[in-house]
């Protein structure tokens, strides 16, 4: 897949004018990562500079689960009752951060979708 930033048909109002007419243009970018052990945290440097916004931060990830009770293909970020099974996902000006519970699979590889506004 492409991990170039595209644009994307999404534009959204502008915070700072009251003119409905001046849209802002969402931005995708796609970030592939391998594994992440349990109880484990990886870094991703993003390399996109005077993000305003985030409208969407997300993903999926494979783990090495092995029976149907726990899950194999999961979403990111991964919510469980159980605290230590969640995956938690976040980012800053440099770098996008995926936390892997301590109690959850060991991840074996998955895909970051950032979608962001621009200056």
């Amino acid at each position: 897949f492409n991990t170039n930033a595209i644009t994307i048909g999404d534009k959204y109002y502008s915070t700072s004018t009251t003119d409905a007419s001046q849209l802002r243009q969402a931005y995708r970018k796609l970030f592939s990562f391998g594994a992440i052990a349990a109880g484990a945290t990886l870094t991703i440097t993003h390399d996109i500079t005077s993000i305003t916004e985030i409208v969407h931060l997300y993903g999926n990830c494979i783990t090495d689960a092995a029976t149907i009770v726990t899950a194999k293909y999961e979403p990111l970020p991964f919510v469980s009752t159980t605290l230590n099974q969640q995956v938690s996902i976040y980012m800053n000006d440099t770098i996008i951060t995926i936390i892997n519970g301590a109690g959850n699979n060991n991840i074996l590889s998955g895909t970051i979708v950032l979608e962001y506004l621009l200056n």
